[in-house]
């Protein structure tokens, strides 16, 4: 198990639970990431090393929001700058995200996250909605040939 708790309350933050048959390690994020909800860990095969970012964005589109769109944007550079095939989950709150079109309104937040993936090569998996008909949770991957299939349920 691999988690992040929320900093400053009770309740809140990310998790990741990898079966035990699986060699798995945790990467320490440095201290000026801590306050981001975001949690990492590599999976090492006998083939290849598969990095796998979890994380959470708060639905804020206001000041606090952009800053902490900026903060996390930051986390998940340091955080893919590998060799490794990266995927990331989550729960990252940009419903006005067009995945399709890889459009976004240029507000800071959905603009900065889709110029990201973007920059780093990554595919938006999840295509059904899990809120009215908003596409909130998110399957990132920057390795075309590892999702292969994905439901949502």
């Amino acid at each position: 198990m691999y988690r992040h708790d929320r900093a400053g309350r009770v309740g809140g933050g990310v998790l990741a639970l990898v079966s035990k048959q699986f060699n798995s390690y945790r990467l320490v994020l440095p201290n000026q990431f801590l306050l981001v909800e975001v949690e990492c860990y590599e999976l090492v095969t006998y083939f290849s090393t598969y990095r796998f970012i979890i994380a959470y964005r708060p639905p804020d589109f206001n000041a606090i929001g952009r800053d902490y769109a900026k903060r996390l944007h930051d986390c998940l550079r340091y955080l893919c700058h590998t060799h490794h095939t990266v995927t990331i989950v989550g729960d990252i709150n940009l419903q006005n995200a067009n995945w399709t079109d890889a459009e976004a309104p240029d507000d800071n937040i959905h603009s900065l996250f889709l110029k990201f993936c973007s920059d780093y090569g990554f595919k938006q998996y999840v295509t059904q909605p899990q809120r009215d008909s908003l596409v909130l949770h998110l399957v990132l991957c920057n390795n075309q040939y590892v999702v292969s299939k994905l439901e949502v349920d």
